[in-house]
């Protein structure tokens, strides 16, 4: 199969928003059919499953590279010890990403409404609940979100185009799919740390790992309660700081792994051909 059209950043910012748009007005619909679908985990799973899933189609469609499919999504193995600092890196970097999100709220009107929308969705009254809570927002989700952005959307990207620029855009591309303007300044601290890890280690399983890890934090933190509507989180510094230099330091922890790694130099050569 012969290139059909390179993906650009202009196109890759079309695409994502497109895909988006499609997302919110299938929910849109769903709940208009069915008013209970607004807190239906299950189902709001199942909508962004399907339209990501698409998504990625479409975008291997365009690009249309000689390729095997797990080679255009960079699913390939890659030195063990990136997927366990991805994991690492979920729950530190939880901390800066929730401090700036508190940080952010504070100065938006309807905080508490969107707290208690969050806390409907991710209620967990039974341990049964709670494994269905965490298989869709921390397994399914991060699935095909990571296969859309960290995979199809930044191997069609990185195939044309270098580095840096491919995984900035496909990391930009990654807040602006999250249709909620407030969360963006957040997103952008956990796009960062997702997206090098892709670019470093030459595969999309250490970034799967991260995003699993950072979502059933969420999850866990409504489920102990630690997070409810009657306890929103609050600012804490030295928790903030703390993970911030964590961060970094599994940032750095990658970096110097990746650079020796003969597995991630070669799915970086991957990327790039």
């Amino acid at each position: 199969m012969s290139k059909r059209l390179p993906i650009s950043y202009p196109l890759a910012f079309g695409w994502t928003l497109g895909t988006a748009s499609c997302l919110f007005w299938l929910i849109q619909l769903s709940v208009s059919l069915r008013p209970s679908a607004a807190t239906d985990v299950v189902q709001l799973g199942a909508v962004e499953a399907l339209v990501f899933l698409l998504g990625v189609l479409g975008v291997l469609s365009l690009d249309g590279r000689d390729a095997p499919l797990l080679v255009s999504l960079g699913i390939r193995p890659t030195h063990p010890a990136l997927a366990i600092l991805g994991g690492a890196l979920g729950l530190a970097s939880h901390f800066p990403a929730e401090s700036i999100d508190i940080l952010v709220k504070r100065r938006l009107p309807g905080a508490a409404e969107d707290l208690a929308v969050e806390a409907t969705l991710l209620s967990a009254s039974s341990p049964l609940r709670l494994v269905l809570v965490l298989f869709v927002i921390a397994c399914v989700g991060p699935l095909v979100e990571e296969l859309f952005f960290r995979g199809a959307l930044f191997g069609a990207l990185r195939h044309t185009h270098g580095a840096i620029g491919a995984a900035t855009v496909s990391g930009l591309c990654f807040v602006l799919g999250h249709a909620i303007p407030s969360k963006w300044p957040a997103l952008c601290v956990v796009a960062l740390v997702m997206t090098h890890l892709r670019a470093a280690s030459g595969s999309l399983l250490p970034s799967l790992a991260m995003h699993v890890a950072f979502n059933a934090v969420t999850v866990l933190a409504f489920f102990t309660g630690q997070v409810s509507v009657g306890h929103p989180p609050t600012l804490d510094v030295v928790p903030a700081v703390a993970g911030s230099l964590v961060t970094v330091g599994l940032m750095l922890a990658v970096q110097f792994i990746a650079m020796r790694a003969e597995d991630a130099r070669r799915g970086r050569a991957e990327d790039a051909e």
